[in-house]
């Protein structure tokens, strides 16, 4: 029995120092927002009905995991978003309102960044390209920038109709 209680006080030591270790390798953050949108005759037309009075919230949840020098595991989370209305109490918490909008790994060396997952793609200052796609992005950290990209968008695997974005930019830093 003495060998047995040594021993556990030995693994229990280990872990004291180890699990520290490995949590701060994780950050977790978040976000709740709500907000009142009251919106009167916003389309500018006298002639329609277009009063809008509604309360909105997104909670959102981000997880890094950084398991060594430039690699991240990044996924983010939205849940609960959407508009307080319908009747009765508790209204979104019956909506289908789990959203995974990030979830991809990254790398990043000295010359190179790679990233591979679902994550944000934006080009011409996100306004020729600003979208949440699955696929993989390559971008050099030289003073002439190339990146590359191919993102599914939407994948039909039964039909020919898939949104796809091949993209490639050259810029300066």
């Amino acid at each position: 029995m003495s060998k047995f209680v040594k021993v556990m006080v030995a693994l229990l030591a280990i872990a004291t120092f180890v699990a520290p270790a490995f949590a701060s390798d994780i950050e977790v953050s978040g976000q709740m927002r709500v907000e009142y949108y009251n919106l009167d005759n916003y389309d500018l037309d006298d002639n329609t009905n277009d009063h809008v009075s509604v309360f909105d919230q997104r909670f959102r949840l981000n997880t890094n995991y950084k398991p060594a020098d430039g690699v991240l595991v990044r996924v983010r989370m939205d849940l609960g978003e959407d508009e307080w209305a319908g009747s009765g109490q508790n209204t979104i918490r019956n909506e289908d309102v789990v959203q995974l909008d990030y979830a991809y790994l990254q790398i990043q060396k000295e010359m190179f960044t790679l990233t591979a997952g679902q994550s944000w793609n934006g080009y011409g200052n996100a306004i020729a390209i600003d979208t949440i796609g699955t696929g993989v992005a390559f971008a050099t950290k030289t003073p002439v920038v190339f990146k590359a990209s191919y993102y599914k968008l939407n994948d039909d695997r039964l039909a020919d109709d898939d949104d796809t974005v091949y993209a490639l930019s050259v810029g300066h830093t």
